[in-house]
């Protein structure tokens, strides 16, 4: 066999920011706002349908991070320091019941209609087979005592003041506890059902991944899946694995992107993609389904990739990551040895999670010794095999001879 005829590829995921924002901008709040997604309407149904549609099409759960602070309709917020711009005075979102960006003359715009959609929209994610939750933020910044945004929300000035940024870093136990819990009162009051096992910093983490205080607080709230940009190698601590999260697919607040013109992703390039929501989305939610052939032929151009393959969801994400960036492949008495001992030692002796191999179309017929080999996926120039190991041992391919 030859090894360049073989890779671990690495994983191509979806992770998509601020889900779950109610209205895309809400002008009259400039300079104290949340940054929301940017589209200039109230979002809907049809936003989070879209979405799963294109999680079909990959054969992927989009993991969607949400921000539930809109969703605020028991003033749950007011209790949790520098949540909000309000303060203690703030009496619950405004936006469950009114819009301001929805023509009012419009019969079908009633404070009724607009709640009656939210427990629509709640309905359709407790059952949505391609859309996981996972956590984000309550409002995505935070606020001083005066009402001034200081930062991103789970990175706020250490005295708790606006105005030098510098200042930022990890916050302390009890503000990220206070903030997570809010959250899930949210979640709870709504009745959404679906488990709560990843997260993403609003605006990212800076270094706040580093210390290993935030994992231990993560943990407590079934949180497995940490992604962040910048984080340089896999990790895994308090039960949490964390991985980079390269880049972005497009501007932040991008809409009615064409998928035909985004990138095909290199190795390099590619793993778990930070995306916004917006970018799936058009300024008409009625055209969101006109683009799903282009996002099926962005999929396949990305499968086609010999050294990518396409993620099923967060878990899978992470889990391949961490063998991509510490398995090596070596030839070794006429064998392709994977050489899995580094990621061992990151791991606990009780992961079990299946390693994914490329092999090149047209390669001489082989077998894995050290686990169990299927074929998982073909695609155009090679095909994928999902291995699982006898345990913690490194993997054998060698040439069957006939």
């Amino acid at each position: 066999m030859n090894i360049n005829d073989i890779k671990i590829p690495v994983p191509f995921q979806f992770t998509m920011d601020d889900v779950g924002w109610i209205e895309g901008r809400v002008p009259y709040w400039d300079g104290f706002q949340p940054t929301r997604t940017g589209i200039p309407r109230r979002h809907v149904l049809k936003d989070y349908q879209a979405v799963n549609e294109i999680g079909k099409l990959a054969g992927m759960k989009i993991c969607g991070m949400f921000v539930l602070g809109d969703w605020d309709k028991s003033g749950i917020l007011a209790k949790v320091p520098y949540s909000n711009k309000l303060g203690k005075e703030w009496k619950g979102s405004p936006y469950i019941r009114e819009s301001n960006s929805v023509d009012k003359s419009h019969p079908e715009c009633t404070p009724e209609k607009f709640e009656q959609e939210l427990y629509d929209i709640r309905d359709f994610l407790n059952s949505a087979t391609n859309l996981e939750m996972a956590y984000h933020g309550l409002l995505h910044e935070c606020w001083d005592d005066n009402g001034e945004c200081m930062s991103a929300e789970f990175v706020p000035p250490t005295d708790f003041k606006a105005g030098d940024k510098s200042k930022r870093g990890p916050a302390p136990e009890w503000y990220v506890r206070a903030h997570l819990d809010a959250f899930l009162e949210i979640y709870n009051e709504w009745g959404f059902k679906k488990e709560l096992r990843a997260f993403t910093c609003p605006g990212h983490c800076l270094d706040a991944w580093k210390d290993g205080s935030y994992t231990k607080i993560l943990k407590d709230y079934g949180i497995k899946y940490w992604q962040e940009p910048y984080i340089t190698h896999t990790i895994y601590e308090n039960d949490v694995m964390l991985n980079n999260m390269p880049g972005w697919i497009g501007f932040w607040e991008a809409y009615d992107i064409n998928p035909d013109k985004l990138p095909t992703y290199t190795e390099e390039t590619a793993g778990i993609i930070c995306t916004h929501w917006p970018n799936f989305l058009r300024l008409d939610p009625d055209l969101n389904f006109e683009n799903l052939p282009k996002w099926e032929a962005f999929f396949n151009r990305q499968a086609d990739v010999f050294g990518i393959i396409i993620s099923e969801d967060i878990a899978f994400a992470h889990h391949q990551l961490l063998f991509r960036n510490n398995c090596t492949l070596e030839a070794v008495d006429g064998k392709i040895k994977i050489d899995c001992s580094k990621a061992d030692e990151i791991v606990p002796a009780d992961f079990d999670a299946p390693i994914y191999i490329s092999v090149k179309n047209g390669t001489a017929a082989f077998e894995c010794e050290g686990g169990v080999m299927t074929k998982y996926s073909e695609r155009k120039g090679h095909t994928n095999y999902k291995i699982q190991r006898n345990g913690k041992n490194d993997i054998y391919l060698k040439r069957i001879d006939k």
